[in-house]
């Protein structure tokens, strides 16, 4: 089922896998909230590729990463996670865990920001959201969303549900096929005449178009909108950047915000609802 729980003391988790004479790990290895499925396969390709990051160290860190997990030694698995990390390693597999350890040791503002991190890499993932909202709901703070149009709302989502590669890779893919066409048109023109070739390159065209809004719009919504979480227990939303300006709200860990502009030691943010105010910079972390 995939109903949420989380793990007690006594409970038994799945074998680590010994494979290809190098520790594998199943899948994920770690959920706690989700079906326990576990795919020992792709861990152990994962495990090959160095975490998909070309240091082998990765493999090595995420795997021992795992072994803590295994004993519910949360705190040692996050060090080994974060030691990955800095070696280099993107995976959205290893981001997915780290978040999922934080939780488990009771740090809600990082674990909601290493899934956002992952939700980055695999925004699709089925897990990933299930747990995400897990941990959202445990927050203090609820925000309802600005009020916006449906169509609006819509073209956020379908943004959301790609990545920029993924966006870039479509867009290059489709300008490729309509280079292709064109040169094909124009090396035998007298076999490619008609209304079904001029269909063709019609649809070939709006396809590139098409992609070419969408690629622009997911890497302007990268590039412009920087999301963060805020990791502080509490802090205070100021009109101002700075302590002699009065409070405009009071926000908890694991609010995710947006920050608008720098400014010193100080950042705008603005909130889900549509409020904006000033906070510490060491209060908030960007995704």
């Amino acid at each position: 089922d995939n109903d949420f729980r989380t793990r007690s003391g006594n409970t038994q988790y799945p074998p680590v896998h010994e494979g290809s004479g190098m520790p594998g790990i199943p899948k994920r290895a770690l959920r706690p909230w989700c079906c326990q499925r576990w795919v020992t396969v792709s861990a152990c390709l994962l495990a090959l590729s160095g975490c998909r990051s070309g240091n082998p160290l990765t493999a090595r860190y995420y795997n021992e990463g795992n072994s803590h997990f295994g004993r519910a030694e949360f705190d040692q698995s996050i060090g080994k996670y974060l030691e990955a990390v800095h070696a280099g390693a993107t995976d959205g597999e290893l981001f997915y865990n780290l978040a999922t350890a934080y939780f488990q040791s009771g740090n809600l503002g990082q674990s909601i920001l290493w899934y956002l991190r992952a939700k980055q890499v695999m925004p699709r993932d089925r897990d990933l959201m299930d747990n995400l909202e897990k941990a959202r709901n445990a927050r203090k703070d609820s925000f309802p969303a600005a009020k916006g149009n449906r169509l609006g709302s819509w073209w956020g989502q379908s943004l959301d549900r790609v990545t920029t590669r993924e966006a870039l890779s479509i867009e290059m893919a489709a300008f490729v096929l309509l280079i292709g066409l064109l040169l094909v048109m124009n090396l035998f023109p007298g076999r490619l005449m008609g209304r079904g070739a001029t269909s063709s390159t019609l649809l070939v065209c709006v396809l590139f178009v098409c992609t070419v809004i969408v690629a622009g719009a997911k890497v302007r919504s990268d590039t412009h909108h920087e999301m963060a979480v805020v990791t502080a227990h509490e802090t205070q939303g100021r009109n101002g950047p700075g302590e002699e300006f009065p409070v405009a709200f009071t926000v908890h860990v694991g609010t995710e915000v947006t920050i608008l502009r720098k400014r010193g030691s100080w950042e705008q943010v603005q909130l889900p609802n549509g409020w904006t105010g000033w906070i510490r910079a060491d209060g908030v972390e960007a995704v």
